[in-house]
Parts: structure tokens; sequence; C-alpha cells
């Protein structure tokens, strides 16, 4: 998610819904886990090494749910002179929403900042 070229926003957002619609072909009642990992605000190698933004974090846990279209709308560069350089991390969280229906629903979010990365967590339902 570092190295160039970096997936935009959107191509993570779409292979999400991708995800969805093959979850959704699948015959039968089975339930199925989404499960995915990215990182938060952090860098760990520059001129600015050691930057994090918890507020982004923060902010970023309280919209995923329900604000996907809008965070995907800010450009990943943004994302990362926000909260550095492997903030870019956070868009890999796109493909996760998206592979979840629009009624899914946070039923647990924690966010901490123990040193120099940004950490948190996220677990969604579905109805």
């Amino acid at each position: 998610m570092v190295r160039h070229p970096i997936p935009t926003s959107q191509r993570l957002h779409n292979f999400g819904k991708s995800i969805r619609a093959a979850i959704e072909s699948f015959p039968g009642d089975d339930r199925i886990l989404v499960v995915a990992t990215g990182g938060m605000s952090h860098q760990i190698s520059g001129a600015r090494f050691g930057i994090a933004n918890e507020e982004l974090d923060r902010t970023f846990l309280d919209l995923l749910p329900d604000h996907l279209d809008r965070l995907a709308a800010i450009p990943t560069d943004e994302l990362m002179a926000l909260g550095g350089t492997e903030a870019a991390e956070l868009t890999l969280w796109y493909a996760m929403r998206a592979a979840l229906s629009e009624a899914a629903s946070s039923v647990y979010a924690f966010q901490t900042f123990p040193a120099i990365t940004g950490c948190g967590v996220l677990v969604m339902a579905e109805p």
C-alpha cells in the first residue's frame, strides 16, 4: 500500500463490491465472515517518521459504517498527508465495508494509540 502505483480508493471499494456479489451468488444460507486488516495512521520511515493522527483514526472508524462513499472520496494522498505514509492502508478497509450490505452496522469499535501507530478494530454485523 505504500509502493506506487497505490490502488485507488474507488478500486478497493469496487473490489469489496465484487466480493459482495460473490457472497450473494452462493447458494444456500451459509454464514460468511469477512475479515480485513490494514493499518491506521502512522509513518515508519523518512523525515516524518513517527507521525500519526489519532483524530483521523477515530473519525475514520466513526464514519466507515455509514459513510463509505464520503471516506472513499478522500484522495489517498490526502490521507497520507494527514496521517503519515502508511495511512494509505486505511483504504484497505473500504473493501471490507463494501463487501457487507448497506444495512450492516457497527456492533463494536475500538481505537487506541499505544506508540507510533494508530490501532483500531471495527466489528460489523448484518441484520
